[in-house]
């Protein structure tokens, strides 16, 4: 496959656009710092090794109160890399791809193929000592993994972070950036959403629930993730920001890799999907022959990442939203099972053609006691059952923070 080199360089330009206004919160201002703050930033510099063509990305995380109900636990975890593609990588990539789909593309598709498989192809940092400013605090997250991701968690007190958060809509969080050197301007920026103890979740799917992927068919999904832009599912968005309107909180867990986190908030932004938290799956690309590690089940990595969010919010209820296409139904099944006191509802997308009388739903709703188990095609379906879920467990709203 050959990309005229306009196009290549078009393509290339428009994606590290994105990918420093994604970064950099899309305008998002966070308080300059006084001065006492400026010299405490300016020793955290000194350990930086942030050079000037990487770039960093956050990715949103959730936090939630400890058991002493004074204190936050704020995940971070982000990702640190240099944008910069290697054009031969890039073609091989391209080559694999486009015989796995076994599609003929044209000149639209080659840009969007241009466009994600960057994504996968940037150079990842590892070893790169990361610190954050949030609020008057500068913390050090430690040093990035060899495929550019650090991760760490930091505690502050409740009424330490009071006067920092920030409300949008229904959502309330905590912004934080990047401590760069002092020449450096640039400004990265990541946000933890508070989520209160109590109230109504949603755990949400990603491809084939909100986002048209195919999952089903590795030719389909490949060409939905690569070739083609991102559709949303039909009354999916609508759904969703109805029920974030009535204040439900959002935890989307998939099994798409966590290179096309940006491409999927460009998504989510442009569908007006209602952000929270990400878990995704780790992927990393060696060679071209890897490519289809992507359509491997995420079934163990999406009951891990299930369990968690279950764990840091015992007090929460939790509606389990996703398809029918691989694993969801089973997923969420024994999740019920194993926490029947903190799911609410399970609702699966039929994106098989499935009957709720045919064996494997059988089997899925076997053991769910009272808990409402729905196949639906249309998500107005689900409006009367979501209603009354939240009447029951979700929370009153609250005044904005500031």
């Amino acid at each position: 496959m050959r990309l005229p080199h306009r196009i290549v360089a078009v393509a290339a330009a428009v994606l590290l656009i994105a990918q420093i206004a994604i970064s950099t919160g899309w305008g998002q201002k966070l308080p300059e710092p006084t001065a006492a703050q400026a010299r405490r930033l300016k020793e955290a510099a000194k350990t930086s090794d942030i050079d000037r063509d990487e770039v960093i990305v956050f990715f949103e995380t959730a936090a939630h109160l400890d058991k002493d109900g004074a204190t936050w636990v704020i995940p971070i975890h982000g990702v640190i890399y240099e944008p910069t593609v290697n054009p031969l990588r890039r073609s091989a990539m391209a080559v694999a791809i486009g015989r796995l789909a076994d599609s003929d593309e044209d000149a639209s598709k080659s840009l969007n193929l241009i466009r994600i498989l960057d994504h996968f192809l940037v150079d990842n940092e590892r070893g790169q000592d990361i610190s954050i400013r949030i609020g008057n605090r500068v913390v050090n997250i430690g040093k990035s993994k060899a495929n550019g991701h650090f991760q760490d968690t930091i505690r502050l007190r409740d009424a330490d972070i009071q006067n920092l958060l920030v409300r949008r809509g229904q959502t309330t969080f905590l912004p934080f950036e990047a401590v760069l050197q002092t020449s450096d301007r640039r400004r990265f920026v990541g946000r933890a959403y508070r989520v209160p103890q109590t109230g109504l979740s949603i755990i949400s799917d990603i491809d084939d629930n909100i986002k048209h992927s195919e999952v089903t068919d590795a030719e389909a999904v490949l060409e939905n993730t690569f070739l083609f832009k991102f559709q949303a599912a039909p009354g999916m968005p609508e759904l969703y920001q109805t029920c974030a309107r009535k204040g439900i909180t959002f935890h989307y867990v998939s099994g798409s890799p966590w290179q096309l986190y940006l491409p999927l908030l460009e998504f989510f932004d442009a569908e007006k999907l209602p952000r929270g938290s990400f878990a995704l799956k780790h992927f990393r690309l060696k060679n071209p022959s890897t490519a289809a590690d992507m359509l491997r089940s995420p079934q163990e990595a999406k009951l891990n990442a299930i369990e968690q969010i279950l764990a840091a919010y015992p007090q929460r209820r939790f509606l389990l939203i996703g398809d029918s296409g691989e694993k969801d139904p089973e997923i969420y099944s024994a999740t019920a099972q194993s926490h029947p006191e903190q799911v609410v509802g399970i609702f699966i997308r039929n994106v098989t053609n499935d009957q709720l009388s045919d064996t494997r739903f059988q089997k899925v709703t076997k053991e769910l006691g009272k808990i409402p188990f729905r196949l639906f095609t249309d998500p107005n379906e689900l409006s009367l059952d979501i209603e009354a879920i939240n009447r029951d467990h979700g929370t009153p709203s609250t005044p904005p923070a500031r």
